[in-house]
């Protein structure tokens, strides 16, 4: 996790802590959390111990915590896969911008998306405006996401396949800006003609569309310094 400056000023002193604590552009930053890479090995005790990091920025920041991104790429030890994560998801209703990278492990954790909603089956963020998702291997067919997102106008997504009107359940409606494709190193086991078609497809849910932008993502954005 990359710790904000923000949250190493406060740590200084009494005095410094006031004076960030007054300065509200210093809290105007993505805090990005990810897991450890494959070639850094982290027990049990480690994962349960970052998303114990997360629990304390979120108490520090409160409502200041408006942006976020979780990556996801690496396999995690079993036990406990679910623990940082969820520490990142509980607080969906207080994000504005929210990105999730879900990487070539993704579909050895069957039990994400149950993780993901509370009893309702909703992922319920009041106040998200911009949600990127990017997925760099398919999902499971028959998991099914519902994002209870009234202020929703932003949306980048980047998977397989394109047609993730089956897998998403989104406010399209609502949407003003899409950003859609997929990474540019995946396997493509769809003909581009396909691809269109589906992308044809979600644009006529899109009814109050503004701006349209259709392309492939490179790994740069695995970057925690990218927005």
């Amino acid at each position: 996790m990359t710790i904000p400056t923000a949250h190493q000023l406060i740590h200084v002193c009494k005095h410094w802590r006031n004076v960030a604590l007054d300065i509200p552009d210093l809290w105007k930053h993505a805090i990005l959390v990810h897991t450890a890479l494959p070639d850094w090995p982290e027990d049990t005790t480690g994962v349960q111990l970052r998303a114990r990091a997360f629990h304390d920025i979120a108490e520090l920041y409160g409502g200041k915590l408006s942006h976020v991104q979780l990556s996801w790429l690496w396999r995690m030890p079993r036990d406990s896969t679910c623990a940082q994560p969820n520490s990142v998801l509980q607080y969906m209703d207080r994000y504005v911008w929210f990105k999730l990278v879900v990487g070539d492990f993704f579909s050895h954790f069957t039990g994400f998306y149950s993780q993901l909603n509370n009893n309702d089956g909703k992922i319920h963020a009041p106040l998200l405006e911009e949600l990127c998702l990017i997925c760099y291997k398919a999902t499971i067919e028959q998991e099914v996401v519902e994002f209870e997102a009234p202020m929703l106008k932003r949306l980048a997504l980047y998977d397989h396949p394109m047609d993730s009107t089956r897998q998403f359940i989104l406010p399209w409606h609502q949407l003003t800006q899409l950003s859609v494709g997929e990474p540019r190193f995946l396997n493509r086991s769809a003909s581009l003609s396909s691809r269109w078609r589906d992308l044809t497809r979600l644009l006529h849910s899109l009814s109050s569309l503004e701006y349209l932008h259709q392309g492939a993502v490179g790994i740069e954005i695995l970057d925690p310094g990218s927005r």
